[in-house]
């Protein structure tokens, strides 16, 4: 096993990807964001690594800032483990490649560590994605 600390840097928010937050009954300083996947472009296709493949080690710095009515850019700093050389991580590390090591990490928002869900139990529609900004997955190690 070889797993390797990585890290996704979105602390500057003209590098930060962007949502548009459409939920009323939930104001994005009131939930807990944390990382869900994080992706790649080779050109042709995305490719996606989701928490089965990467442990978070550590996920800092957040904050949403406010760009207009709504429209939020998501800065944070994460450090990730990972596996590369894992037989089921090729592709991806094919694709990491080609693109120069070029992510995007993509949040989910929870509320006192539970999903978000709506009157009907189902998870609540919180946002919109707006801008994707592809930063590097930098080696720690």
């Amino acid at each position: 096993m070889a797993l390797k600390t990585y890290e996704i840097n979105y602390f500057k928010s003209k590098d930060a990807c962007s949502i548009d937050w459409q939920n009323e009954e939930y104001s994005i300083k009131d939930l807990e964001a944390s990382l869900i996947s994080i992706e790649c472009d080779d050109g042709e296709l995305y490719h996606q690594l989701t928490l089965d493949d990467f442990k978070i080690k550590s996920f800092s710095d957040f904050e949403p800032v406010l760009m207009s009515e709504n429209n939020y850019r998501l800065c944070f700093v994460a450090e990730v483990l990972i596996d590369l050389e894992k037989k089921e991580l090729i592709t991806f590390k094919k694709a990491l490649v080609e693109c120069n090591f070029q992510v995007v990490a993509r949040l989910e928002f929870k509320k006192n560590g539970n999903d978000v869900l709506d009157e009907n139990g189902d998870y609540a529609y919180l946002f919109e994605p707006d801008e994707d900004k592809f930063v590097e997955l930098q080696l720690k190690d």
